[in-house]
């Protein structure tokens, strides 16, 4: 296991999808804070270091799917796995070598953006207006949802032999991941009245008024849905990226019972998969 690990690892150091990523991601923590202080200056308003420290999660998303669909992707067509396992492997040892090696390469992604955004974004915006102890809950919430998404890309990589179709399906799936999350935060935040007008019939005067807003969740439908908004990756993603985790223990209980379902589910499925 401890072979396969290593031998993952130095697959991925040399990987050049891995690099791009890792480029983006120091790109964007570095231009972030550049232009919050820039916006600062221009409109005399004032972004703090916490407003944005932690949007990473949202490019996670796809960036996790991309990471473990092009690394992963090759190890069928390579006929990487089939060696493995004619050299003695077991099958549950390489589906979780591989998972190990894509959940840590996406924290490394993640450190990728925090390290040059609070290089740069401590010197121009100040330090962190939150209490520390909720920033590094927050940063332990984000690191179990990682492995929440790694696991759900991972198991459907291990179980596809063609990367076209892996990849194309795990960057289709992130965004439909993201857009349920922005779904279900966009029904939640609906406001429950809405101003309105009136005409008078006799006099024309137009009035205005408070009505009901009709698309408010209540009731039933509204701990449905913010049931939904915390156990779906994509609200967890769009809840961390906005600093809006009202139970991060909450979140990380929802992430691991994820990956540990997707997971069970890919290493049993795995186990019996024929592979060609």
């Amino acid at each position: 296991m401890t072979a396969l690990l290593s031998a993952m690892g130095f697959r991925l150091r040399r990987s050049k999808s891995f690099w791009c990523l890792m480029a983006f991601e120091g790109i964007v923590g570095l231009v972030i804070p550049i232009l919050n202080y820039r916006n600062n200056l221009k409109f005399q308003q004032e972004i703090p270091l916490d407003s944005n420290s932690f949007a990473f999660v949202t490019f996670m998303v796809v960036l996790s799917a991309v990471l473990a669909s092009l690394f992963l992707g090759t190890e069928h067509s390579d006929g990487t796995i089939r060696n493995k396992i004619i050299v003695g492997n077991r099958r549950h040892e390489i589906y979780l070598a591989n998972l190990g090696a894509t959940y840590l390469g996406s924290l490394f992604l993640c450190a990728c953006f925090l390290v040059p955004y609070l290089a740069v974004g401590i010197p121009l915006l100040g330090f962190y207006q939150t209490g520390i102890g909720v920033i590094l809950l927050n940063l332990l919430t984000a690191a179990v949802l990682m492995l929440a998404l790694v696991s759900i890309y991972t198991a459907f990589t291990m179980l596809n032999q063609n990367k076209a179709i892996v990849v194309a399906v795990c960057i289709l799936l992130s965004f439909a991941i993201l857009m349920a999350g922005a779904y279900v935060n966009a029904a939640l935040a609906a406001p429950e009245f809405l101003d309105g007008v009136s005409i008078d019939q006799v006099t024309g005067v137009l009035h205005q008024e408070v009505i009901p807003n009709p698309r408010y969740l209540r009731g039933t439908m509204r701990a449905v849905f913010t049931f939904l908004y915390d156990f779906l990756p994509g609200g967890q993603a769009i809840a961390l990226s906005s600093m809006e985790v009202a139970s991060p223990y909450r979140l990380m209980a929802y992430s691991l019972a994820i990956a540990l379902a997707a997971n069970a589910i890919g290493i049993c499925c795995f186990r019996r998969k024929d592979l060609k």
